[in-house]
């Protein structure tokens, strides 16, 4: 892994962040810029507290056309959430590769 801002290999673990979800995404510091990040800086889920894997569901959901409210309210989010992913999403869709989920 390198740094996202200097593009240095020093970098240092720095504890976790909790996700909404309970999951734990691993936080780093790089020693040549003394800046901060964690696995997620660079990509589309940058700076989300939701779980990739409900993030991933909600867009499936939304090309499968299901409303923007009605996925709101199936996955618990408000529906000007889903639509803020779905533009985050498309500005960024060359970076994106949804998570793998196991079969329901």
């Amino acid at each position: 892994m390198e740094c996202p801002y200097c593009q240095s290999e020093k970098i240092l673990k720095r504890g976790f962040d909790s996700l909404q979800d309970g999951t734990l995404v691993q936080r780093y510091q790089c020693k040549d810029c003394n800046r901060r990040f964690n696995e997620r800086t660079g990509t589309p889920m940058a700076r989300l507290r939701t779980a990739s894997s409900v993030v991933s569901y909600a867009i499936k959901a939304r090309t499968e056309g299901m409303g923007v409210r009605s996925a709101g309210r199936t996955f618990g989010k408000s529906h000007t959430t889903i639509m803020r992913w779905e533009k985050r999403l498309a500005d960024q869709a060359q970076n994106w590769s949804p998570p793998r989920t196991s079969s329901l």
